[in-house]
């Protein structure tokens, strides 16, 4: 899970510089050498930068619910384990008690068989 979270992060980190070089060069660009830029260029810029953002959506969302599946696996596997741990007490519990039983009897036998 470790190698998933570096590889993640430095997917982010490189996106992330994109999106800062792309935002510097094109606006840098755009309010000092060209104020009149036209309207598709700023399209295909916006277009970049909506769908750098959205590819860091996935990467952060993908790496959110794949923790949190594993966070579930764990729970789910804690519940399991006090079950079986319960029933294991439960058996165990019926054991002594069928066990108390047969002993009372025995013992009853024994004071009969004294008395006789």
């Amino acid at each position: 899970m470790k190698k998933r979270f570096i590889v993640y992060l430095l997917l982010n980190i490189i996106i992330f510089a994109e999106f800062s070089y792309i935002g510097y060069t094109n606006f840098t660009s755009l309010l000092a050498h060209n104020p009149k830029m036209s309207h598709s260029e700023l399209f295909y810029v916006l277009l970049t930068v909506s769908t750098l953002s959205m590819v860091i959506g996935i990467y952060i969302m993908t790496f959110l619910g794949l923790k949190r599946e594993k966070k579930v696996m764990e729970y789910q596997r804690e519940l399991e384990r006090r079950g079986i741990d319960r029933d294991e007490s439960s058996s165990k519990v019926k054991v002594l008690e069928s066990k108390i039983v047969v002993l009372e009897k025995a013992l009853q036998e024994a004071i009969k068989n004294k008395e006789n």
